[in-house]
């Protein structure tokens, strides 16, 4: 069969389950260590409690930046725990590959 003529389920996936696993991993993993370098790299200065100064164009707005908020460890812990569910269940597909050949 051709390449023209093969439907989409025909076609050789452009990556082994084992690979995707391993994306998947890497990928969650470098999302989380990003996110919280991006959050640690904000200048301590910049979590004070109350920054004032004109923030717009109207006058008498306290502008202020707020520490980790609750749902930045949640996303973490939801994000690692999603890729390793994924990569385990492409590590998993992947022994059924191996056993079945």
């Amino acid at each position: 069969m051709t390449e023209e003529t093969a439907t989409d389920d025909e076609r050789e996936p452009i990556f082994e389950p084992r690979e995707r696993a391993l994306i998947t991993a890497s990928a969650s993993i470098a999302l989380v260590v990003g996110l919280w370098l991006g959050h640690w790299l904000v200048p301590s200065e910049a979590f004070a409690e109350h920054i004032t100064h004109n923030a717009t164009y109207t006058e008498g707005v306290d502008a202020y930046y707020q520490p980790t908020n609750r749902l930045l460890p949640l996303f973490s812990v939801f994000i690692l725990a999603l890729g390793g569910y994924w990569s385990y269940r492409g590590f998993v597909e992947a022994d059924e590959e191996v056993a079945e050949s």
